[in-house]
């Protein structure tokens, strides 16, 4: 009995978006959480659960912007460097990434849901245009509040990111 919840556990630590701050985030950080090719992940090596059973390698940056705004910070452009960096490695340089926008719960869900949009699309703007990079690998999509980190505090800045999903086909 305790081997498939030992399975599940590791599995879920495995596949688990990695929250990482802005102040702090590095491109190896990437990498090593958006790889299809590490034990339990993607098409290749171990797979710890059937591949529909397991969420696509996935991390949660912390992307800031004006308030109410698409508008990157100083901070945000930082972090969308480093991410740059990582998604140019040749360990990602053949896969493609979904940008997901998430808000926090203030504003209406159609604002909110709009604005989330509009900061994915900054993102992906900012890595195509000011970074180089493909604009074919990126599918940039809001979730407005759909998806808080925090349910007991939706108005807290936490729930206010952007994540960085692989897509694995």
């Amino acid at each position: 009995m305790k081997a498939p919840i030992y399975r599940f556990v590791l599995a879920m630590l495995l596949v688990a978006p990695v929250p990482v701050v802005a102040q702090t985030v590095d491109a190896e950080a990437i990498v090593n959480a958006l790889r299809t090719d590490l034990p339990g992940r993607g098409k290749r090596g171990l797979t710890i659960l059937d591949d529909s059973d397991v969420p696509p390698p996935a991390i949660d940056l912390r992307i800031g912007f004006e308030y109410n705004e698409a508008t990157l910070t100083v901070e945000a452009r930082q972090s969308i460097r480093a991410l740059a960096t990582a998604l140019s490695d040749e360990r990602l340089s053949n896969l493609r990434f979904e940008i997901i926008g998430h808000t926090d719960a203030r504003g209406s869900d159609a604002y909110n849901d709009d604005l989330s949009e509009r900061r994915a699309l900054a993102v992906a703007n900012s890595l195509t245009v000011n970074h180089g990079l493909d604009p074919s690998r990126f599918v940039p999509s809001g979730r407005g509040e759909q998806d808080l980190i925090v349910p007991s505090d939706p108005e807290s800045g936490e729930n206010r990111r952007v994540e960085i999903r692989t897509i694995l086909n």
